[in-house]
């Protein structure tokens, strides 16, 4: 019987795919595991709403140091409703010109909302908070299911004190790197430098000497996962503080999961049934 292989449907060069059953099986897998990290983390797992306010990403500078990975939400300006059909019928977008002021942008990461939701708030030492999202990300190009306009993003989130959150840094790295060995995907944990913080401020001349971002490498070179060392930036931004009245410091844990089932693919030839049947049998080891 011929092996059955699936890959992302025709057209996924506009950043657009539609995923299949055993793929979305494999997604499914793979984001059981990370909940498994999530609640060895102590994480509690929260749903938030699926758009941010350009109010909030201004506190944190997402447009000095992000705008190009901006995609806003809007409607139509009321003026224009009576014209769309006329506008649409040669032609495949809508004019800016046409469209209203707007107050919300597509999430370009999973882990923005939890220190908004947590903003003016005092929280323990070890506050920590699991959450998927639909994130969407304006790229030069699209290739697959390596770089997509719109993606799943698995994160765990760690808020608190600067040791235990030090310490959830150190156990992310050796969680990536374990999990990627044991499912033998080809992958390298380096420095990044795309810091959430202004790139000529002192935040960002710290970076260069005491990195806060690692990736996990996949052979092809796309990211796959990261490690966000954020140290007090998001907290002082957002008035999130410690019982001590102090700041506190975050990090984040991200995995891209279609990045994910794209290295493991790789991994299999191809063969997304038997990706799947491997994953299988190491959370069954792990749960066991």
């Amino acid at each position: 019987m011929r092996t059955r292989r699936e890959s992302p449907r025709s057209g996924a060069a506009d950043g657009l795919a539609t995923i299949g059953p055993d793929m979305l099986r494999l997604v499914g897998l793979l984001d059981a595991c990370f909940l498994d990290w999530a609640r060895e983390f102590g994480a509690d797992e929260v749903s938030y709403p699926p758009l941010l306010q350009v109010a909030d990403l201004k506190r944190i500078d997402y447009f000095d140091n992000f705008p190009q990975l901006g995609m806003m939400v809007t409607g139509l300006r009321a003026d224009q409703l009576a014209d769309m059909s006329a506008h649409t019928a040669d032609r495949d977008t809508v004019r800016a010109d046409m469209l209203a002021d707007s107050g919300y942008v597509l999430p370009s990461a999973a882990c923005y909302n939890v220190y908004f939701s947590l903003s003016g708030t005092s929280v323990d030492e070890r506050t920590t908070v699991t959450t998927r999202a639909r994130c969407f990300r304006q790229e030069k190009e699209y290739v697959g299911l390596d770089r997509l306009l719109s993606f799943s993003m698995r994160e765990i989130v760690r808020i608190g004190g600067a040791d235990t959150v030090g310490e959830f840094v150190e156990q992310a790295r050796q969680r990536l790197v374990a999990f990627a060995k044991a499912l033998d995907v080809n992958a390298t944990l380096r420095d990044a430098t795309d810091p959430f913080f202004d790139s000529d401020g002192p935040r960002a001349k710290m970076q260069r000497l005491i990195p806060v971002k690692q990736e996990l490498v996949s052979e092809r070179g796309v990211a796959i996962a990261s490690v966000n060392f954020h140290r007090n930036f998001f907290s002082e931004r957002c008035d999130i503080t410690l019982p001590d009245n102090g700041f506190a410091y975050s990090a984040c844990l991200g995995m891209g999961l279609e990045r994910w089932v794209s290295a493991l693919t790789d991994r299999h030839a191809g063969d997304v049934r038997s990706a799947v049947r491997g994953l299988e049998r190491y959370r069954g080891r792990q749960v066991g």
